[in-house]
């Protein structure tokens, strides 16, 4: 009797020490995101190192107060294949929870490969240690929503269309068919569908519409990512309640260069540490293709000094409430200019 009542503290003092040493461990790293598509069953996370990351790479991490952090970072060795499919996480609507007790990860995920609105769930997961990282296990399911068939189903209005006999056919403003009245159907020869081309053409102009905001020249935007060489920038509207110590705001010029300036909440205290981004003006451009919704920039600058890097690079450009990503799509060149000042030193 007393044995088995060792073997069962034992595993208990081992599960409950596994799920707190789970938990410290996925708040003080950084994590690979292994899994293709993080809506599946099972998500798997690898450490963090730099010799992991590939072209573009998914990178979390599970931060204070349960939110969830992401970012793209890439390995300059390896060439991208051009066929990355982007994870975005609405880092708004997205939260985690643990229970080291029971070693229950809770996870509440919103967002998407194209754009935000592809899944919403809730779910449970217990967390298996493996090699060089661990695996999240699905158990339960509280919420799903399969948000991008919902979007498609809400986005194929009908339009009536009003044809007399004296005058050509007239397109009334296009209107969601519910129930239509008697008298209107005496009036009304025929009901037809816009084609798909058009309401993929009409949501493309949208896009377009909203790029053009973006890189208006009298717009200020605040640059939210914290290593701008990275796959994915981020820029949200301009506001000084949004200020942080070290804040870059950036207006794309009607001349293609890029203007900016760092400004800062009054209220808070200057400390050591904060990397400033530094951008040669004079060598660093923009240009947009509406064709294809491509933003290219050639930005060259760093943090340490103007002689960082130097890039090339095509964007898709995104909007989501008053913030815009940029992903890069093409990759025309990247130089990295301290290794090369290093090289030339040593010579």
């Amino acid at each position: 009797m007393n044995l088995l009542f060792k073997i069962t503290s034992l595993a208990f003092v081992v599960s409950q020490t596994f799920g707190q040493t789970a938990s410290l461990n996925m708040q003080s790293k950084k994590w690979i995101l292994l899994t293709n598509r993080i809506e599946k069953n099972d998500i798997h996370l690898a450490t963090y190192s730099p010799s992991k990351l590939k072209a573009d790479t998914f990178v979390m991490r599970f931060g204070a107060g349960g939110k969830i952090e992401y970012d793209y970072e890439t390995n300059p060795n390896v060439s991208s294949g051009g066929r990355t499919e982007f994870l975005d996480i609405d880092t708004k609507a997205s939260s985690w929870e643990y229970n080291p007790t029971a070693n229950i990860l809770t996870m509440t995920l919103k967002g998407g490969y194209k754009s935000l609105d592809d899944f919403n769930f809730k779910r449970d997961y217990t967390i298996e240690p493996t090699a060089g990282g661990y695996v999240l296990k699905r158990i339960t399911e509280q919420v799903a929503e399969a948000l991008k068939v919902q979007a498609t189903q809400a986005e194929t209005p009908q339009v009536l269309v009003k044809e007399t006999t004296t005058k050509p056919v007239e397109i009334i403003r296009p209107v969601l068919v519910t129930t239509v009245k008697e008298e209107v159907k005496a009036v009304v020869a025929e009901v037809k569908e816009i084609s798909k081309e058009e309401i993929e053409a009409a949501k493309f102009a949208e896009t377009i519409a909203k790029s053009k905001i973006l890189l208006s020249d009298t717009r200020r935007w605040i640059l939210l990512t914290n290593k701008i060489m990275k796959n994915t920038i981020k820029f949200t509207s301009f506001d000084k309640s949004k200020f942080r110590i070290n804040t870059l705001i950036l207006t794309f010029a009607n001349n293609g260069k890029l203007e900016y300036d760092y400004q800062m909440d009054p209220t808070l205290e200057f400390c050591a540490g904060i990397d400033f981004l530094d951008i040669d003006t004079d060598e660093s451009a923009w240009s947009f293709d509406e064709t294809n919704n491509i933003l290219t920039l050639t930005i060259k600058g760093g943090y340490a000094s103007l002689d960082d890097f130097k890039f090339k690079r095509d964007y898709k450009v995104e909007q989501t409430d008053d913030e815009y990503v940029l992903h890069k799509v093409k990759e025309h060149y990247f130089i990295d200019l301290k290794k090369q000042n290093q090289k030339k030193k040593a010579e």
